[in-house]
């Protein structure tokens, strides 16, 4: 991928990249919201309801390599399934020291379902904040604001540098 920006070219550096299957595989993650009710890959997919608000998610801990790199970008993907086209949720990315949320970004999934009972990618992109700090903590998940079955798999966080 390259960015383009009065004619001048960017070189993308990978800082973090994860994904989430909610599978096996994933065991050395504490998963809290498994369902087999439905899934996009493999068996399980993670849930939220009027209950359980908020999805199982990906946290990551800011080190050096993302301090050394102000111009990076995040991206969130994920599939998500519902049975209601008025589904009320948030795909959420937190930026959070020990104290608070400094950085708070979302995207109604509202914005992106066509299809009930359709498995739809959701996504979200963001500038990382310039006021990170090291041991700063990354939040990516589903907050599920309404009173609908809301089904997430294959959630994937990247984080990429730019530079000239």
């Amino acid at each position: 991928m390259v960015l383009i920006s009065n004619e001048q070219k960017w070189k993308q550096q990978e800082i973090f990249s994860k994904k989430l299957e909610f599978e096996n595989e994933d065991s050395i993650n504490t998963f809290h919201h498994l369902s087999s009710e439905v899934s996009y890959n493999g068996n399980l997919s993670s849930k939220s309801d009027s209950v359980s608000r908020f999805s199982d998610g990906i946290t990551y801990r800011i080190e050096d390599s993302l301090l050394k790199h102000k111009n990076s970008l995040l991206t969130v993907r994920l599939m998500a399934y519902t049975e209601n086209l008025n589904s009320d949720a948030m795909l959420v990315v937190s930026f959070e020291n020990k104290e608070k949320s400094y950085s708070y970004q979302y995207v109604n999934i509202k914005d992106f379902l066509q299809n009930e009972k359709k498995w739809t990618s959701i996504f979200l992109t963001t500038f990382v904040p310039e006021e990170i700090k090291r041991n700063d903590e990354i939040k990516c998940y589903l907050w599920n604001i309404g009173s609908n079955r809301i089904f997430i798999d294959d959630l994937e966080l990247r984080i990429n540098a730019y530079q000239k």
